[in-house]
Order: structure tokens, then C-alpha cells, then sequence
């Protein structure tokens, strides 16, 4: 699973803003500063994962994923917060919202529910561990909540509540003043709750030429996530990240991707791949990044990587590059 790098940024940034070096950052989560250059990038959700655990490790504040949201800008959510603070109502914004999430954050849940008067906005990042899922919902929640309060409510609609199922933070009230809307902590779930007569008010600032002009994007960038390329991409990347890639475990990968494993084998076959080949390929690509490291061990990364001797590393790595690794290890830190 992916996400945007237009969201990571808002991690980054939050980081930059409190002063905090950047470049250690990234060393701890272990991502080169080139991967936030494209703007249409992509981290896996591995790679977010560190990230919002290095930038907890470094802030030292509870409430950090709520102050990244609030101080992201619109484009944090890529194209899709142009769609939510241009479309014509609210209850348009969210399921809009919902619709292009995975475009923002593969595996986020997002549901709107109405019961009374009340309407609710509830998001749910389960495939990340519990550190990291309570930062990277915070996040966005905080962002939703400073994006829709000046475009959807005022006069007598308004945000009744925040509510989220972490603890609460020793700095509570100083971000309850933040965010301008009262916070419930230790709460079941983590929700926006609102008036419910807001969710079909025409709000004065919408534009229906670039919501459509966004959301027709959007919507072929949905399309794109089916082809060929993209899905061997995705199986290659989540092999990368398997603890043992000397075991793959095909149906793991599989299920990440919401498919069975036989299936996501008929449809690589049709393609000319096998898991086989993907794991080879990702053995390729982890042996050259760990190789380029000066400090690193080619034994270590053969026994990393799941070979059961050096001379079997060897010889693969060879057949992938047409070096040894030592050449190659030697080759790039000239480079350097």
C-alpha cells in the first residue's frame, strides 16, 4: 500500500516548522531526501510508518499529528483537498473525500454517518501499528477539521466535536485553542462531529470548474492504480518490505492488495511475471541500495536478503548487474 508524498511532506514539514533537523529525520526513517522531490511520488506505507515514528521520536509532543494536519496547506492531501474545499456542499466534500482517499492514503477507512443532529465524519488507519496510526489520523482529521471549518460552517452550523481514541496529551488545551474546536479524548472512535443541517448548505466559496477539473483527474489517477506496470510495481515493493525475502510469503502480499494469491498469480501470468521473478527483482534493488552504504557487509546483506551463503548472493548479484558485489560496493562509494 502507498501514500501520497504530498502527505509525507505535511510530516516533514511539521517537523521543519518546530525546529527540529530535517536531515536527522530522514535518517532515522531511513528515506533519502530525493524521494520528496516529485510531488506525484509515492512512499510505501512501510516508509510512512518510519517516517511518523521518527518524527514522534523527534518532537516529543503527543498531539504532533493534530498540529501537522492543522498547519498542512490544501495541496497536503495532493489533488484531493482542491476537491474538498471546492466542491458545492459539504456532504459533496466528504463523500468526495472518501471516494479519493486511497489516492491520498491506501488503506485509510472513511465513513460519514447522520444520527439526529448530529452528522459524523469517522477515519480509521488500520495498517498502521498504534504509535504511528494515532499521528497519521490525527493528521488527518486536524487537516479535515481546519479545511472544512472557513468553507462549511459558520452562522449557526458549526464542528460540535473532535473525538479521539488516544489518551490525553499534557498539551490538550493549548491544541484544543489551536484547532478552535473542543477535543474528547479516550473516545471509541476518532470522529469529527457536526450539525447535521450543514451537510447541504451551498457553501460561497466553491468552484465547480476545478472541482470537476479535480475530481476528472481523480478519477483517471484510480483508473491508472489497475494497469500492468502499476501491479508489478506493487507486488515487487511489497516484497521488498517482507521481513525474509528468502521466504516470501505470496499470500501475504496478495491479501495486501486485496486479492487472493491464486488470483494475483493468474493475473502476473498473464503479465509474463511470477512471484519468483518480483522477488528476485526486489532482492536486486535492496542488495544495490544496501551496497551503496559504505559501511555495510556483504555478508550481512546476503543473509538479510535470505541466501543461505555469500557464494549464492554472489553469484546472483553478477547475474543482476554484471559486477560482483564487491565491484559494485567499490563503484559506488567512488561515485560518492
Amino acid at each position: 500500500m502507498y501514500v501520497s508524498i504530498a502527505l509525507a511532506r505535511a510530516v516533514v514539514s511539521e517537523v521543519e516548522r518546530r525546529g527540529k533537523p530535517v536531515d536527522q529525520l530522514l535518517r532515522q526513517a531511513d528515506l533519502p531526501a530525493w524521494r520528496f522531490d516529485d510531488p506525484r511520488g509515492e512512499l510505501t506505507i512501510v516508509d510512512y510508518e518510519r517516517l511518523i515514528l521518527a518524527a514522534v521520536d523527534l518532537l516529543d509532543d503527543p498531539a504532533a499529528g493534530l498540529r501537522a494536519g492543522y498547519h498542512a496547506p490544501a495541496g497536503a492531501a495532493h489533488l484531493v483537498g482542491f476537491v474538498l474545499v471546492n466542491s458545492r456542499t459539504l456532504r459533496d466534500a466528504l463523500t468526495l473525500f472518501r471516494r479519493y482517499a486511497p489516492l491520498v492514503v491506501e488503506g485509510v477507512g472513511c465513513e460519514l454517518e447522520e444520527r439526529g443532529d448530529e452528522g459524523c465524519f469517522r477515519c480509521a488507519h488500520p495498517d498502521l501499528g498504534v504509535g504511528a496510526a494515532r499521528f497519521a489520523t490525527e493528521l488527518l482529521l486536524g487537516y479535515l477539521a481546519a479545511r472544512m471549518n472557513p468553507h462549511f460552517f459558520g452562522g449557526d452550523a458549526r464542528i460540535r466535536e473532535l473525538r479521539l481514541t488516544g489518551p490525553r496529551p499534557r498539551n490538550a488545551a493549548e491544541v484544543e485553542e489551536l484547532l478552535g474546536i473542543p477535543l474528547t479524548w479516550g473516545a471509541e472512535h476518532n470522529e469529527l462531529l457536526f450539525d447535521r443541517s450543514a451537510l447541504d448548505v451551498s457553501q460561497r466559496h466553491a468552484d465547480a470548474w476545478v472541482c470537476q477539473l479535480m475530481c476528472d483527474k481523480a478519477e483517471r489517477m484510480l483508473g491508472e492504480r489497475q494497469t500492468a506496470e502499476r501491479l508489478r510495481l506493487r507486488v515487487k515493493d511489497s516484497f521488498k518490505y517482507q521481513v525474509q525475502l528468502g521466504r516470501p510469503d505470496n499470500e501475504a502480499v496478495a491479501s495486501a492488495l486485496g486479492l487472493s494469491a491464486r488470483t494475483l498469480r493468474r493475473r502476473l501470468a498473464r503479465l509474463g511475471y511470477t512471484f519468483r521473478d518480483l522477488v528476485d527483482e526486489a532482492r536486486q534493488e535492496l542488495a544495490c541500495d544496501a551496497l551503496q552504504r559504505p559501511d555495510s557487509s556483504i555478508k550481512e546483506v546476503a543473509y538479510t536478503l535470505g541466501f543461505a551463503e555469500p557464494s549464492a548472493f554472489h553469484r546472483a548479484f553478477k547475474r543482476w548487474t554484471g559486477v560482483t558485489p564487491r565491484e559494485f560496493q567499490t563503484q559506488a562509494v567512488m561515485a560518492h
